[in-house]
């Protein structure tokens, strides 16, 4: 898949432009943040592309996850195959943990009883 500027429908500098004036930080605060110059992260958020190293310092910087954010900008259905197979698996786990729990729920009373029983044969 090729994609260049004209093929991406969003830009990721609006982006996390946005995410700057929701939390009232300047570029200069964010620049800090990240160890970089000021002017480095005025040029940074103008340029059209971002390294995903960079990126990821953002997201920790802001304490966001623009990759979430890209994400869900995509109009792909994330589906893997093996999904519904896991599912059924988590489900019939879960059914054979209720079983047990109710026969172990069974077995504890049954020694209890077993208990008692023993206590009054030995009076």
């Amino acid at each position: 898949m090729n994609s260049t500027k004209n093929n991406v429908p969003f830009s990721i500098q609006k982006m996390i432009k946005n995410y700057l004036k929701e939390q009232h930080i300047t570029p200069t605060q964010l620049a800090r943040r990240l160890s970089m110059r000021p002017i480095s992260a005025h040029q940074m958020l103008e340029r059209p592309t971002m390294q995903v190293d960079r990126l990821w310092s953002i997201c920790l910087a802001l304490d966001v996850n623009i990759f979430q954010a890209v994400a869900n900008e995509l109009d792909i259905e994330h589906y893997h195959p093996k999904v519904d197979q896991l599912k059924k698996e988590i489900e019939a786990g879960n059914q054979q943990i209720n079983a047990l729990r109710k026969e172990l729920e069974l077995l504890t009373h049954e020694n209890n009883t077993l208990k008692e029983v023993i206590g009054l044969l030995r009076k």
